[in-house]
C-alpha cells in the first residue's frame, strides 16, 4: 500500500474534548475509530488548511448579537472558512444541537446565513433537531445532510450500572441532575415536589452546578419549606464520579425543562438503568418510541404535582426489570453513519 494510500483524513472538531461534558469525547472517540486522525479545532488559517475535515459542535458565535469587534471577528472567521473551502478543500459539517445557544438573543440574519452557506453538510441528532432547525432556518433545507443518534453513556461507566429498587414501604427517590439554570425548569420541579398532593410519596434531590445565582433563593426557599427536598448546590462542575453517584443514588431522574431539543442528561440516566420523565418536546418522544414507555416516562406543558403523581405510580405499577434497549444509541453505530456521510463529499 502506497502512502498517499495509507494517509488518514485529518478531522478536526471544535471542541476535540470538553470537561463537564463527556459526549464531546465521546463523539471524537467514535470519530477517531473510522480511521481518521482526529485532532482539536483550530480558527488559525495555518492550521485550518491542513484538515480534510471540520466538525463544529457549538459555533455560538455565528448565532448571537455581537458587538462591533466580536462582529468583524466573526466575519474574519467566515472568510476563513470561504478560503478554506475554495483553495484547500476543507469540508465543513455542523452538528445542530439546537437552534441557538440557550438564553442568548439571535444574531443578525446576514451572520447566520453566510456561516450556514459555507457549511457542507449538517448532522443531527434527532428527527426533532432537524424540523426544528429547518424550520428556524429554512435555508438549511438545502443542505445534504444527516440524522443520527446522540450516543448513549455505557461506554464511560465507571462502575456497572443497577436497577432501581422500588420499594412500597418507603417514597420514590427522584433527582435532578446538571446544571441548575432557569430554562431547566428546577424551580418548577421545586414547587411540585413540595405540594402536599404528593410530598409524602417521593424525596428529590437536587444536585449540580449554580449557573444563574437568582435561583438560590428560590431553591433554599422551597428546600426549607418542604422536608422532602434536599440540595446539593455546586460553585464547580460535578466530577464523572459524582454525576454517577447522584444518578446511581436516586430510582428516577427528572428532566423538568422547560425548553429542550436533544438531551444528554436523558441518555445518561438511561446507560445507568434510571427511568426518566421528561416533557413531550423536542426529541424526546423519538427516544419514547425507541426506548419505551416503562423507561421515557413524558409529560405534557409544566412539570406539576400531578405529573409526578403519575409517574411515580405508573414506576410502581411497572417497574423496570431489565436494562432498556440502547442499541440503536450505540457509539459504533453512530460512527458508521457519520463515517460515511462526511466521505460522501
Amino acid at each position: 500500500m502506497s502512502t498517499i494510500e495509507m494517509k488518514k483524513k485529518v478531522v478536526a472538531i471544535a471542541p476535540r474534548d470538553w470537561k463537564g461534558n463527556p459526549f464531546v469525547r465521546l463523539f471524537a472517540t467514535a470519530i477517531e475509530s473510522q480511521n481518521y486522525k482526529v485532532e482539536n479545532f483550530s480558527w488559525k488559517p495555518t492550521k485550518i488548511i491542513f484538515n480534510d475535515i471540520a466538525i463544529l459542535h457549538w459555533p455560538n458565535e455565528f448565532f448571537t448579537q455581537k458587538n462591533g469587534t466580536q462582529t468583524i471577528e466573526v466575519l474574519f472567521k467566515i472568510l476563513i472558512m470561504i478560503i478554506s473551502r475554495k483553495f484547500f478543500s476543507v469540508k465543513f459539517f455542523w452538528v445542530a444541537h439546537n437552534t441557538t445557544p440557550h438564553e442568548m438573543k439571535k444574531s443578525s440574519h446576514l451572520v447566520r446565513r453566510a456561516f450556514i452557506s459555507n457549511i457542507d453538510g449538517i448532522i443531527y441528532l434527532s428527527n426533532a433537531s432537524k424540523s426544528l432547525v429547518e424550520a428556524c432556518y429554512p435555508e438549511c433545507t438545502a443542505k445534504r445532510s444527516l440524522v443520527t443518534k446522540h450516543g448513549h453513556y455505557r461506554d464511560v461507566a465507571l462502575t456497572p450500572p443497577s436497577l432501581p429498587h422500588l420499594n412500597a414501604n418507603r417514597p420514590v427517590e427522584i433527582a435532578y441532575v446538571g446544571l441548575l439554570r432557569q430554562y431547566k425548569g428546577v424551580e418548577l420541579l421545586a414547587a411540585a415536589a413540595a405540594d402536599p398532593f404528593v410530598n409524602s410519596k417521593i424525596r428529590l434531590k437536587l444536585t449540580g452546578r449554580i449557573v444563574e445565582h437568582a435561583l438560590l433563593n428560590v431553591l433554599h426557599t422551597a428546600a426549607a419549606h418542604a422536608t422532602n427536598i434536599a440540595l446539593d448546590i455546586r460553585e464547580n462542575l460535578l466530577t464523572d464520579e459524582e454525576i454517577e453517584l447522584a444518578v446511581d443514588e436516586s430510582d428516577a431522574i427528572i428532566l423538568p425543562y422547560t425548553k429542550i431539543v436533544n438531551s444528554g442528561v436523558a441518555l445518561y440516566a438511561l446507560s445507568r438503568n434510571r427511568p426518566i420523565l421528561a416533557p413531550r418536546m423536542g426529541s424526546l418522544e423519538e427516544l419514547q418510541n425507541d426506548v419505551g414507555t416503562r423507561w421515557v416516562h413524558l409529560f405534557e406543558g409544566e412539570i406539576s404535582a400531578h405529573s409526578l403523581e403519575n409517574f411515580i405510580s405508573e414506576l410502581k405499577a411497572a417497574p423496570p426489570s431489565k436494562e432498556p434497549p440502547l442499541s440503536i444509541y450505540a457509539w459504533s453505530k453512530i460512527a458508521r453513519e457519520i463515517s460515511i456521510f462526511i466521505d460522501s463529499f
